[in-house]
Order: structure tokens, then sequence, then C-alpha cells
């Protein structure tokens, strides 16, 4: 298994770092296919933004992320500090109303084969987001 990790300050002018790091990495191991990368790219994007936006983390925290290359899937695990939240609180949107926001999970759920939200709790000290795309894909 490949492995690469990087940190990241929480602020938004952080995101096209994330974007060139993670697109490179996925580059150099040449997986996954090439017309499933805009799809990572974008479930990466959103997560960076909801966990700047709405962790209550401040620009001196970090948000970790970690690209693992196993042998039959892309995994990418997210690591922050910041209040943790109850996913299971989360609807998703409905498709036939109009919203500003709110899609960012769906979308996520939607490009990616999974999904996990692992709040901290005492002992604990990481909020971990972990997602895995397939390389059958594509």
């Amino acid at each position: 298994m490949r492995r690469s990790l990087k940190e990241f300050t929480v602020k938004l002018d952080q995101l096209e770092a994330v974007r060139q790091w993670m697109l490179a990495a996925l580059e150099i191991q040449d997986r996954p296919a090439k017309d499933v990368r805009h799809d990572i790219l974008v479930a990466v994007t959103e997560v960076f933004v909801n966990m700047v936006k709405h962790s209550k983390l401040t620009d001196k925290d970090i948000i970790e992320i970690q690209i693992e290359f196993t042998d039959d899937a892309l995994v990418i695990i997210f690591k922050e500090t910041g209040e943790p939240f109850d996913i299971s609180e989360l609807e998703d949107p409905d498709l036939d109303a109009l919203h500003e926001s709110g899609y960012g999970l769906f979308i996520v759920k939607s490009l990616m084969d999974t999904f996990e939200y692992f709040p901290k709790t005492t002992g604990k000290a990481y909020n971990i987001t972990r997602m895995t795309k397939g390389y059958r894909h594509g």
C-alpha cells in the first residue's frame, strides 16, 4: 500500500493547494482512472470546504489529509479536531426544491463508493472522515 499525508491550515485559500496535492498524488500513482479523478476532486473539495466552514476550527488549526492507494481502492482520510456533529441528523436534500446550500454531503456520497464519519469522543483526539473510490470505476 502506498500512502501520502499532508497537513493544511484551516483556510479556504488552502483549497487550491489541497486540490493540486491530491491531483499530483493521483497522477503519480496513475490511479484511479482519469475519468473519475474529477469526481474525487469534487468530493475532496466539498469535505475540505465543509470542515473549514462548519467545524469551528480556527485558522491556526490544521486539517490532516491522508491518501492510501490499496490494491483495489483509493482511501482518503481527513482528521481534524473541530466540533463534532451527529451525521445521522443530516437529511438528504429535497431535489425537487430549490436550496442555496445543503447539497455537499449528498454530492460526496453520490460520487464516492463509501463515506464514513467518526466523531471524536472521550479519549479520541480527532474527528475522522473516511471515503473510498474503487479502481474498477472508469
